[in-house]
């Protein structure tokens, strides 16, 4: 099934973008399924992906999306997120609606702009620039 993206109403514009996606699922306990797959879409309010299995519709999830730059480094933002819609065919494609913004992992924030953190001290205060 190919999720129609012209012909949608969405509040927010989606952009075309390929990336390897990790999608994770709570299960019962502390269990988690973890699966890998492939962004094809993504805007401030959602995203589409592909997975090598069929996940239900409703099932809520955290889709962390890894973003490589020229340097070879990778930085990852993750989103939490409900699927919306799921098609039930091989390239098992869904759609997931963001509950709020995506969020950077810290410790690869520096990779996006360029930067290197500087470690706190014992009392968690950030080191004086003299």
């Amino acid at each position: 099934m190919a999720l129609p993206t012209g012909l949608e109403k969405r509040a927010t514009r989606r952009f075309e973008l390929r990336c390897p996606v990790t999608i994770k699922i709570r299960g019962q306990g502390k269990k988690r399924e973890v699966t890998e797959g492939q962004l094809w879409e993504i805007g401030t309010g959602g995203a589409q992906i592909s997975l090598p299995h069929a996940l239900e519709e409703g099932t809520p999830l955290t889709v962390d999306v890894h973003f490589s730059h020229p340097n070879a480094s990778i930085t990852t933002i993750r989103f939490e997120g409900v699927v919306a819609r799921a098609s039930r065919e091989p390239r098992y494609e869904i759609v997931v609606q963001f509950r709020h913004s995506g969020r950077f992992l810290r410790d690869q924030m520096g990779d996006i702009f360029g930067i290197e953190y500087l470690e706190e001290d014992e009392l968690g205060q950030p080191p004086s620039i003299e």
